[in-house]
């Protein structure tokens, strides 16, 4: 699954909006994490203004599948042709 900047602007509860709104376009398209059925996920690395963050917990309504990616976005997967 892959973190879509729309479906989280749809279903966050506005505090975590607020706290991710300098983030939201750079999460956009990243992979997210599930391990073995868990409930939430993680983007386990990304960088903003030269930092680097973590996301925990992200929740499946943020989310599409890999295949409902829109054109042009890639997976990580994709951009280091694993």
């Amino acid at each position: 699954m892959v973190f879509s900047k729309e479906e989280f602007i749809k279903n966050a509860p506005v505090g975590i909006k607020r706290q991710l709104v300098n983030h939201i376009d750079i999460l956009d398209g990243k992979e997210v994490i599930f391990k073995n059925g868990d409930k939430y996920g993680m983007i386990p690395q990304y960088f903003e203004n030269g930092q680097k963050y973590y996301l925990y917990p992200v929740y499946k309504s943020w989310c599409i599948e890999k295949n409902d990616q829109l054109p042009g976005q890639v997976t990580i997967d994709e951009w280091l042709g694993v």
